[in-house]
């Protein structure tokens, strides 16, 4: 799996997220473990991190923290991450 994208995977565990990597695809599943329904992949295209389900791009590589913020918030995750 690409560095940044296990990056962002962490981040988004350590906000109470479910997470599932797909490896040759460049993406992952997220889940909020509340509700199955809050869940989307995100895909890394282009440098960019994307919520398939709507399109919707949520940052660029590198900014991995920020983009979790922005998942979590979208997917009602309520925990953050220790800092």
């Amino acid at each position: 799996m690409d560095t940044d994208l296990q990056k962002l995977a962490d981040d988004l565990e350590g906000r109470g997220l479910t997470v599932a990597r797909c490896d040759p695809e460049n993406l992952i599943q997220v889940t909020n473990p509340l509700s199955s329904l809050l869940a989307d992949e995100i895909a890394l295209r282009r440098g960019r991190y994307i919520m398939a389900s709507i399109d919707y791009e949520v940052g660029a590589r590198g900014q991995e923290k920020g983009c979790a913020d922005r998942i979590a918030y979208m997917l009602g995750a309520t925990r953050k991450a220790a800092t």
